[in-house]
């Protein structure tokens, strides 16, 4: 963790489909707006201190081509979309080495997400 003071990982697990509409029905619109009223602050505070936020969703559609969004937001993030297929493993082993700590169970298996840091970060 050379260049971060904190990383801060939120996981939106579908148990909390009951507090946040947009799990049961709701638009992304009201995605947006729920994100944007819970964790802009946070999101713009990470820009300026050397922070790193992580936002995953753990809900699938059962469909084949299920996509589960995953935003990073942080002074050294590469604005942009990634269509790159990933998962928690990858979320994982990419915490794992930020943090230098042996990856562990099947994150061993996975490969970091290395395409979202901006030039010689992190």
């Amino acid at each position: 963790m050379r260049f971060f003071k904190s990383v801060v990982i939120l996981l939106l697990l579908a148990a909390l489909g009951g507090l946040v509409s947009f799990y049961t029905g709701g638009t992304v619109s009201q995605a947006d707006a729920w994100l944007k009223e819970h964790l802009d602050d946070y999101a713009k505070w990470a820009e300026t201190h050397r922070s790193l936020l992580i936002v995953t969703w753990d809900e699938d559609d059962n469909t084949s081509d299920n996509r589960i969004p995953t935003l990073f937001a942080g002074p050294v993030i590469k604005a942009g979309r990634y269509d790159n297929p990933i998962d928690h493993y990858n979320v994982l082993r990419t915490l794992e080495d930020l943090l230098g700590i042996p990856p562990i169970g099947k994150s061993r298996e996975a490969e970091p997400i290395s395409y979202i840091w901006k030039a010689g970060t992190p």
